[in-house]
């Protein structure tokens, strides 16, 4: 069974890490493609890009939030913490 835990803690926080790359990747792309093309419209199209990185890399942060609360410590103030995190970040 410790085995288990551990390999789920292991996924979570890779799922965490490639939840922080999607982020950092999104915003390093949005600025570069601001200050590289320059299109029509470019504050409108760098807002869209940073807001579209931004909900990608929350939604895989919460689901790793899911797997380490719900499949390590499945107990009724995880459960809550969980769910305050998930109000939090949406």
């Amino acid at each position: 069974m410790e085995s288990i835990t551990n390999w789920i803690e292991t996924i979570g926080t890779a799922v965490d890490v490639f939840g922080v790359a999607i982020l950092l990747l999104g915003i390093m792309l949005a600025i570069g493609r601001y200050l590289l093309n320059r299109p029509a419209n470019p504050y409108r199209r760098y807002r869209t890009a940073i807001g579209q990185s931004l909900l990608l890399g929350l939604e895989v942060l919460v689901a790793a939030d899911i797997v380490k609360t719900i499949a390590i410590t499945p107990t009724l103030m995880s459960i809550s913490v969980l769910g305050l995190l998930v109000v939090i970040r949406t």
